[in-house]
């Protein structure tokens, strides 16, 4: 048994959001959209509690009830009751000076009917960033999904692999922003000339913390690597080609995620803005693809990065790539990607060496 606590709101007892087991859509989420939770006279700062998941068997996915699965509990204020949904929501937060706010959260219901709102993954929660923004008056929940899988009970969100809006990609027809891109695009991979995409997503997130952008400077990896500025999420990985690579690793192409290279100059964390959007897409093999000039992977369907994408996208990939739904499947990766333990030394060494991270 595991058990991970969120920091979440108690929102009260609600109507059963899903009332029929047999499926895996909530019939009445819909009715959550446009509600305000919070007021100058009851603001949500003060409702705010430490929400247990109860993952009983250890796999890392808190279920809930539906098509006979045998769900697990959620603990709050020591009383434990079944999930019986769980609900991507877009909300808009009002502080208590006035501003306000957008990002995704998560609404779990359990069979009690009790409601809570939570920041959707564990780093998140563990790190209070959307909590800790201000002091919350209320939270309008914008709009809501209608699909429930079961929640991960573990994801960081730095599990997303996304080159941030803006940054132009390497197509059959020139540079293309990302935002413009679209299923069936042809874009120039280093291995097997123009793929098609085969899926793309996008999400806006709070531009902070363990989401905040890398930017990485024109020319900081290299001569002419990146051809402009590059700003990607932190674990979005980038190639390294260098002869201190090729020694340390035999080989001379690793990946190395964005948030590994901030000991370089010219590599830092972007806090200018608060909200960002994220892209990322997909081909029928994970890939070596080129943005703003720079060597980077597409997305990677391994376990982690199908848990951070939401529900919806990952049903979504799953209906396309449906041998990814084997808990044990992850994709071959287009170059080695390094251990934790190893990315930092590898890095310094560049740094102390002043050797570039791509040399051609």
């Amino acid at each position: 048994m595991v058990q991970n606590t969120f920091q979440t709101i108690y929102l009260g007892q609600m109507r059963d959001l899903d009332p029929d087991e047999e499926n895996y859509t909530s019939e009445y989420s819909g009715k959550l959209e446009g509600m305000t939770f919070g007021d100058k006279s009851n603001p949500l700062h003060d409702d705010i509690g430490k929400l247990t998941l109860d993952d009983a068997d250890g796999n890392k996915i808190i279920v809930a009830n539906d098509r006979g699965n045998k769900a697990e509990d959620l603990i709050f204020e020591g009383k434990a009751a079944a999930l019986d949904t769980e609900l991507a929501v877009k909300v808009e937060i009002t502080f208590s000076d006035g501003s306000t706010g957008e990002t995704i959260m998560m609404v779990l219901q359990d069979t009690d009917g009790r409601v809570f709102l939570t920041p959707w993954d564990k780093e998140g929660a563990a790190e209070n960033e959307v909590l800790d923004d201000g002091k919350i008056l209320s939270i309008k929940i914008v709009s809501v999904g209608d699909v429930s899988y079961g929640i991960y009970s573990d994801v960081e969100a730095e599990a997303f692999i996304c080159f941030a809006g803006g940054t132009l990609i390497d197509t059959d027809q020139g540079q293309v922003d990302v935002a413009r891109v679209s299923i069936g695009d042809r874009v120039r991979t280093m291995d097997h000339g123009y793929q098609e995409i085969r899926w793309i997503g996008g999400r806006r997130v709070c531009a902070v913390g363990n989401v905040a952008p890398i930017r990485i400077r024109a020319g900081a990896l290299g001569e002419g690597v990146p051809a402009r500025d590059l700003r990607v999420s932190p674990q979005h990985r980038i190639l390294v080609r260098s002869k201190i690579a090729k020694r340390m690793f035999d080989t001379p192409e690793v990946l190395i995620p964005a948030k590994k290279l901030l000991g370089l100059q010219g590599v830092t964390i972007d806090t200018s803005c608060r909200y960002i959007t994220y892209w990322h897409f997909l081909f029928d093999r994970h890939e070596i693809v080129f943005a703003n000039g720079t060597a980077s992977e597409s997305l990677f369907t391994g376990k982690e990065a199908l848990k951070a994408v939401g529900n919806k996208a990952r049903d979504e990939i799953l209906t396309l790539f449906p041998e990814l739904a084997a808990t044990d499947t992850d994709r071959e990766a287009a170059r080695p990607i390094l251990p934790g333990k190893v990315q930092s030394h590898m890095v310094a060494r560049h740094a102390k060496n002043a050797q570039p991270i791509y040399q051609n």
